[in-house]
């Protein structure tokens, strides 16, 4: 790849991030967001880890061509269930408890982005399908966010066995100090 590429390469992944970061700004600062700060999920917080799925997911809608609003908003709000795993368990058994995560928290995202954001359909089929197998997306981007979050999660989850794991999660995802 040539100087000149490069750089016309990092112009426009900086412009990427500046039109991302003015779009998260409208959600972000929310205060009822912004406790999303205090919830862990696997070796981040809720909150860093809807920011980093928003972000790379806001990139891929730009290299397609899809609608890059939805999915932005959609991407921050799909894990906006506002409580921490450990004090909704109910069971013993920390696979059913698991599992009942798994099927109730974007139903609970959904109510609660519904309570302090208007949303359109394709946001709203973003939250409530992120979880895929469990909710079917309707749309290239609800499709796109579920992808992004496994990837993430994944990668966060075995951040856990990592002894760098502060560094490693803090370096690489900028944008989850919005």
């Amino acid at each position: 790849m040539t100087k000149r590429r490069r750089k016309l390469r990092r112009r426009r992944n900086l412009e990427i991030s500046r039109e991302f970061i003015e779009l998260a700004e409208t959600v972000v600062h929310h205060p009822e967001y912004e406790k999303m700060k205090y919830i862990s999920h696997h070796s981040a917080s809720v909150y860093a880890h809807s920011v980093n799925v928003a972000y790379y997911s806001y990139k891929i809608a730009c290299k397609l061509g899809l609608d890059k609003t939805s999915i932005a908003r959609g991407g921050l709000l799909h894990d906006f269930y506002l409580y921490k795993f450990d004090e909704r368990r109910t069971s013993k058994h920390l696979l059913v408890d698991a599992f009942k995560h798994t099927l109730n928290h974007p139903r609970e995202a959904l109510r609660n982005a519904e309570k302090y954001y208007n949303l359109n359909q394709t946001e709203r089929n973003i939250i409530v399908s992120h979880m895929f197998p469990v909710g079917l997306p309707k749309s290239p981007e609800a499709m796109i966010v579920s992808m992004v979050d496994k990837g993430l999660a994944t990668y966060e989850y075995l951040l856990n066995f990592s002894q760098k794991r502060e560094a490693l999660y803090e370096s690489r995802f900028v944008f989850a100090k919005i």
